[in-house]
């Protein structure tokens, strides 16, 4: 790397003139909320000119897709949600549905048409309840015991509403994989 010198330390000059080039963001993802704004679209463009996946928010639908255009362009990949984060609860939705779509859970881009109501859904589900109602069909339920965000009692407790026909398999040492098509696949039984 080239350096020149500024009161006597060494500065790298490809980090003044490109301070982005210090950060490799090409293929991760990004939300950016706020992003029909100044900051936000200017944020939105540079991240899209590193080539990083963006999932741009704001309450204003033509602006938005001004900047989407322009983050695209910049060679960005751009999805688009038009919703104001006003509440913690609203981050939390919009990030959702950013990591669902990072992961290929949602791959229609006008779902879901009601960003609210799909976020309540998933803090209202009552899983034990649901699953009361799948019997007297199969419910084969998988748990690794290395998994540190889902204790083993829960699938357990998911297990015993289903009846004689949840059955249970607990996988010692396994630990679910938390993104990509593998941490929503089935094994298959051996």
């Amino acid at each position: 790397m080239d350096t020149e010198t500024a009161a006597g330390y060494p500065v790298p000059t490809d980090a003044l003139r490109r301070p982005l080039s210090l950060f490799d963001v090409s293929g991760r993802t990004a939300v950016v909320t706020g992003a029909s704004g100044a900051y936000g679209r200017t944020i939105a463009v540079a991240l899209g000119a590193l080539g990083c996946r963006l999932l741009l928010a704001s309450g204003s639908k033509e602006p938005l897709e001004a900047v989407a255009r322009e983050a695209a362009d910049a060679g960005g990949t751009v999805e688009t949600l038009v919703r104001r984060p006003d509440t913690l609860d609203d981050a939390r939705d919009i990030v959702a549905a950013a990591n669902a779509r990072q992961v290929g859970v949602i791959t229609d881009p006008a779902f879901p048409p009601d960003l609210q109501a799909w976020g309540r859904a998933f803090v209202e589900l009552r899983p034990a309840e649901t699953a009361a109602k799948v019997a007297p069909r199969p419910m084969p339920i998988v748990h690794g015991t290395a998994d540190k965000g889902v204790p083993v009692s829960d699938p357990r407790l998911l297990a015993e509403p289903g009846g004689p026909n949840a059955e249970l398999r607990l996988v010692g040492g396994a630990r679910p994989p938390r993104s990509g098509p593998r941490a929503f696949s089935i094994p298959a039984s051996g």
